[in-house]
C-alpha cells in the first residue's frame, strides 16, 4: 500500500524551485553580491547539482 507523504512532496517542490532559480542565474548571468563579496558562478553550478539531486531523491521518496 502506498503511503501519502505530503511534507516530502512539498520539500521536493521547494528544492526543485531552488534548482530552477540556479538555472536562471546561470542562464542570465547576473551577479549576486553578499555584503561586499561577489558570489562566484561556480557556487550556482554546485548548488544546482545538489538541489536537483535532493529534489529527485525526495520526489522518489514521496511516491514510495
Amino acid at each position: 500500500m502506498t503511503k501519502t507523504r505530503p511534507f516530502t512532496f512539498v520539500a521536493a517542490c521547494i528544492f526543485l524551485a531552488m534548482a530552477v532559480v540556479h538555472v536562471y542565474r546561470i542562464a542570465a548571468g547576473f551577479d549576486i553580491i553578499v555584503g561586499a563579496t561577489p558570489v562566484p558562478m561556480s557556487i550556482s553550478w554546485i548548488a544546482l547539482v545538489i538541489t536537483a539531486l535532493f529534489a529527485v531523491m525526495l520526489f522518489r521518496e514521496s511516491r514510495s
